[in-house]
């Protein structure tokens, strides 16, 4: 509304302007004209006033208005830093890909988080970058003349890491939230103790949660277990694969 009373005084302003003062060929004497001229220099005065007191209120409400969203931006948990990250995976194998999985954690099963670009990082994880397994199940199952097996595994933060660097952005060093999260990471690698390389995962998806609410899925495309070069977990026994492609 300021905006709008602000741009009529203008425009009356403009028009009175235009218009000019009194001639003083339309009075008979000169005290009425200068009466006249006093009092079209008084109004063009208050018009001014006006346009400028609309304006200064307009300035102030765009200023609230812009405080008031980013007050409300600032307060959605979406954009609140990050405090927890739990993952699960669920995926099949073939018959003769797997070990025994084993009945108690392997400290070195583990997913790393990757974004789009895995030589251009824009964010440090912290002891969120890294979830390792706190249980994995196998499972079996017959049906339809089918025979499907595989592991379901549940990933966290190791208990070690609770008091670690929480990770931040890297050109900013801002906290990092679930939306910078969701936006950017885009896949991620998931190291098995118990799995040999060349092992045949058939399909398979996986879950992270953010801060308990905000949820993030991937897909595990069909696909063989690799060994990275430089291999320093477990003395190299285990092996790697991708989920890739984020669903959402």
């Amino acid at each position: 509304m300021a905006i709008v009373a602000s741009l009529g005084g203008i425009l009356v302003f403009i028009g009175l302007w235009m218009e000019g003062a009194p001639d003083q060929k339309s009075y008979t004497d000169v005290s009425g004209f200068r009466r006249a001229k006093q009092g079209w220099i008084i109004l063009m005065v208050g018009i001014s006033m006006e346009v400028i007191v609309a304006a200064v209120l307009a300035i102030k409400e765009g200023w609230n208005a812009t405080q008031t969203a980013k007050m409300i931006a600032n307060n959605d948990p979406f954009n609140k830093p990050i405090s927890s990250i739990a993952a699960s995976m669920h995926f099949k194998l073939k018959p003769t890909s797997r070990n025994d999985a084993p009945s108690e954690p392997q400290s070195a099963t583990m997913i790393e988080f990757l974004e789009e670009d895995i030589n251009r990082r824009t964010l440090n994880l912290g002891k969120f970058g890294v979830l390792y397994a706190h249980e994995v199940t196998p499972f079996e199952h017959t049906g339809n003349g089918i025979h499907d097996s595989g592991l379901v595994i549940e990933l966290r933060v190791s208990p070690f890491n609770e008091a670690d660097f929480v990770g931040s952005v890297i050109e900013n060093n801002q906290p990092i939230t679930p939306r910078l999260f969701m936006d950017r990471i885009r896949a991620f690698q998931c190291y098995l103790t118990f799995i040999k390389k060349e092992s045949q995962i058939l399909d398979g998806t996986a879950e992270v949660v953010i801060n308990g609410t905000f949820r993030k899925e991937f897909q595990i495309y069909s696909q063989k277990t690799f060994k990275e070069l430089s291999d320093w977990r477990t003395n190299g026994n285990g092996s790697y694969f991708y989920a890739t492609n984020s669903l959402n």
